[in-house]
């Protein structure tokens, strides 16, 4: 797939904003800023994350545990939102 132009990724953005509501320290909001930082749109992080974007708002509205997220995935996680392993699992 081609990347998106900067234009194409704003709007692409912009309606994932608001079709998965969020809160300033919400996971979500976390891929948003990464996605941007690496130059990336969030379904494109996602998929290099190995989650759906559907699965990535269940964890940020806890309706998915994350305790029961497997340790790889949580590293792959951080990694992917260049984060530290201990804020992704807090």
């Amino acid at each position: 797939m081609p990347p998106l132009s900067e234009t194409s990724r704003a709007v692409l953005d912009r309606l994932w904003n608001q079709a998965l509501p969020s809160t300033n320290n919400s996971l979500m909001t976390t891929v948003q800023m990464a996605a941007n930082k690496q130059g990336k749109f969030v379904a494109q992080l996602a998929l290099e994350i190995g989650l759906s974007i559907e699965i990535l708002d269940k964890l940020d509205r806890h309706i998915i545990d994350a305790a029961t997220i497997p340790k790889e995935l949580c590293k792959q996680l951080a990694n992917a939102l260049q984060q530290s392993l201990s804020v992704i699992e807090i």
